[in-house]
């Protein structure tokens, strides 16, 4: 004589849930909530996640989190920020170059930026960089001076990872503002990004 399964919500959440190949899945009351996937692991089936009152309108992604779809934006394959015309600065600490700030959707990213900078002091130095979420990009500084007005062509690059509210910027400062000393940028500069996940 055949088994049957009582397939009521009462007998599979006591007995299992049966499946199409005949076995028998775990009680509805003992299955976990998924978990989410990530870039270094795959995720674990389980029941799916409830969600909370106001995301009807929600999708459940990989990761296990229900997500507005208005966030979910791709973002533009690349982004340009740029500026012209002359500019200075007397910081001795690294502040945003005028127009050179982007903030782009979560991801990652190739960056890069060039400027023509100078320092208007015989012996003195202008700095620019590249900074993320407030801090700077190890191994982006670089630097022009040596000469008054000594006009020089920066520019560095890097891969940086977003989470979507981080800014990505460039900087600049000068290594001295004593007797008038000011870093000077005639432009044009640029900043750069280019998606690359």
């Amino acid at each position: 004589m055949a088994t049957h399964l009582d397939h009521t919500p009462e007998k599979a959440a006591a007995n299992g849930i049966g499946t199409l190949d005949g076995s028998v899945e775990q009680p509805l009351a003992q299955l976990k909530t998924m978990v989410g996937a990530t870039g270094g692991a795959p995720g674990a089936r389980g029941s799916v996640p409830q969600p909370t009152t106001g995301q009807q309108g929600f999708l459940l992604l990989g990761n296990g989190v229900w997500t507005d779809p208005a966030t979910i934006a791709t973002g533009a394959a690349y982004q340009v920020a740029s500026g012209s015309g002359a500019i200075s600065t007397t910081s001795l600490t690294d502040v945003l170059v005028p127009g050179l700030t982007l903030t782009p959707v979560a991801g990652t990213y190739l960056v890069v930026w060039g400027a023509t900078i100078s320092h208007n002091k015989s012996g003195q130095t202008a700095f620019g960089s590249i900074w993320v979420g407030g801090a700077q990009v190890a191994y982006t500084e670089r630097q022009i001076g040596g000469q008054s007005n000594n006009l020089g062509n920066a520019s560095s690059q890097a891969v940086v990872v977003v989470n979507g509210s981080q800014a990505i910027e460039a900087r600049w400062r000068v290594s001295s503002n004593s007797g008038g000393g000011q870093g000077n940028s005639p432009g044009p500069r640029s900043l750069t990004i280019v998606r690359l996940a």
